[in-house]
């Protein structure tokens, strides 16, 4: 539930500003101040022909006071380590996912930043899967911006994967309300529960994620 007005922004013709859009609109409703694309760009570490991680994002946010959680299955220590075998273990040994996930990204500046996610006091890691229940509840806090990364392919009921990246507005056990960036983009999507959680944990049931970034009301 977020205290500012934001604006719906849609993905950029590229289709790879998803998260960018995102965190524009984060910015908006938990700052109240706007976010341009090359800033969103500078703030995500954006590099064009790349999919890009969320952990820059969470960093620039944390660093702008925001308190960010991060919730998935997902060890941040093992990562740093070896990615690939961090994702190795995530995606329950699934190569074909794992050279996906590393053919569309650049691992090693990720591992740069894990490292300062870890060092920053505004920023958590939960080392789980989280469920509808973390969703509901995040989704209802003040001041509060969730960002899930999702397969939309499964959202749209179409075969193989495609991450992307919604801001879920409320959810509960019937729908699930959100800005789809796109494209094509969705301003004030919703679905059913049950296709936004097929979505949700693709390509494996435990790969669903979950970002909480969040303001004390003293500092709004």
């Amino acid at each position: 539930m977020l205290q500012h007005h934001y604006h719906f922004t849609p993905n950029e013709p590229d289709d790879l500003h998803c998260l960018q859009s995102a965190i524009r609109m984060t910015w908006e409703g938990l700052f109240g101040k706007t976010l341009s694309l090359r800033d969103a760009e500078r703030v995500t570490n954006f590099q064009a022909g790349l999919q890009t991680w969320p952990f820059a994002a969470m960093l620039s946010l944390a660093d702008a006071g925001a308190t960010v959680v991060n919730i998935e299955d997902f060890d941040p220590h093992g990562f740093i380590a070896d990615p690939a075998a961090e994702l190795q273990r995530q995606t329950l040994g699934d190569e074909k996912v794992v050279a996906h996930i590393l053919a569309v990204s650049d691992a090693d500046a990720e591992i740069e930043i894990v490292k300062k996610c870890l060092a920053h006091p505004l920023v958590r890691f939960e080392n789980r899967s989280p469920r509808l229940p973390d969703l509901i509840t995040a989704a209802q806090a003040p001041a509060t911006a969730v960002i899930c990364n999702v397969n939309y392919r499964a959202l749209v009921s179409r075969a193989g994967y495609n991450g992307h990246f919604v801001i879920v507005d409320s959810a509960d056990e019937q729908e699930v309300h959100f800005q789809d960036p796109g494209l094509p983009p969705l301003e004030n999507h919703h679905v059913a529960t049950e296709t936004f959680l097929a979505a949700w944990a693709p390509p494996k049931a435990n790969m669903a994620n979950l970002i909480v970034c969040s303001l004390d009301e003293a500092s709004g």
